[in-house]
């Protein structure tokens, strides 16, 4: 049912459909590790009543591009008349891409304060404890790089050997962005951080309480990070006992169940993604639409 690279970049299908079955665009989306933004920009446009949110233009300036193809044309969401507009936080550590995500954000005027929606540039490093005012090192890498990560030691940056400088970065928890703007819940939750991801979900316990929508990557191949010392089982049973389901999200669009068929061979040591909805969401209808029967190949 698994083998290596048929997670590394999901086809997020049910996604897709988020949007079509619930299109309120009252949603709240904490991006951890944005990178160039394009996940988030992909969120905003998903729930845009209003056709403002484009990620084909977010690339064409120059923004958007990583590791895995950007989705340059996802699904809109179906009309709705509710009220409410849709609020993004891009979080990025890497200082000189969180530069260019505030430069990107300008050229489209995506910082307009009347725009349907909000684009938030955060540029912090996102770990399980940080007390106010702390900052902590982080890679001072080129723009768009995606190497740097959280260590079990609490620095960043130094879960693989570089050539940059390291500065010092603004540190903050999940709870403690929600906090900061004053959220007062948390729809969806996106993680992306080079193997900091346990740390940053354990610094997610109030965030969890709300959020409807959570994906994170496994890279239990870094040696010094979160993962290398954290099994996904201890994952997938904490969020489980939280009212998750989770699944590996397939590159094929597809999805295959982590809560409900463990099997050892899933302590997969290379790079991989999982998507989780709370049980009984509307949301988690469409996911296990995705699962039944579902093989990766």
């Amino acid at each position: 049912l698994f083998r290596s690279g048929q997670t590394m970049c999901p086809e997020d299908k049910w996604a897709e459909q988020f949007a079509q079955r619930d299109p309120s665009p009252d949603k709240i989306i904490i991006n951890v590790g944005c990178n160039k933004g394009d996940d988030s920009v992909v969120w905003l446009e998903r729930f845009d009543q209003h056709d403002f949110w484009h990620m084909k233009d977010w690339k064409a300036r120059g923004m958007g591009g990583g590791f895995c193809k950007a989705n340059l044309h996802p699904a809109k969401a179906a009309e709705s008349s509710a009220e409410g507009s849709t609020v993004a936080v891009c979080v990025e550590a890497v200082p000189k891409t969180a530069k260019a995500l505030v430069e990107g954000q300008k050229r489209l005027k995506y910082d307009d304060s009347e725009a349907p929606g909000k684009l938030h540039i955060l540029h912090a490093a996102v770990t399980d404890v940080a007390s106010p005012g702390q900052t902590v090192l982080f890679t001072d890498a080129p723009v768009g790089f995606e190497q740097a990560g959280l260590t079990t030691k609490g620095d960043y940056g130094q879960t693989r050997k570089f050539k940059w400088d390291l500065v010092p970065v603004p540190a903050y928890t999940v709870d403690g962005i929600a906090e900061k703007y004053g959220f007062p819940r948390v729809d969806i939750l996106v993680i992306d951080t080079e193997g900091g991801d346990p740390a940053i979900l354990r610094g997610s316990d109030k965030v969890l309480q709300t959020v409807r929508y959570l994906q994170f990557e496994v890279h239990r191949d870094i040696k010094g990070s979160h993962w290398d010392n954290t099994t996904l089982l201890s994952v997938v049973e904490e969020l489980d006992g939280r009212g998750f389901d989770c699944y590996w999200a397939g590159n094929n669009g597809k999805l295959v169940s982590l809560t409900h068929c463990w099997t050892q061979s899933y302590e997969h040591r290379g790079m991989a993604n999982v998507a989780c909805a709370k049980r009984n969401d509307v949301w988690w209808e469409i996911m296990e639409e995705f699962c039944p029967g579902a093989e990766l190949n």
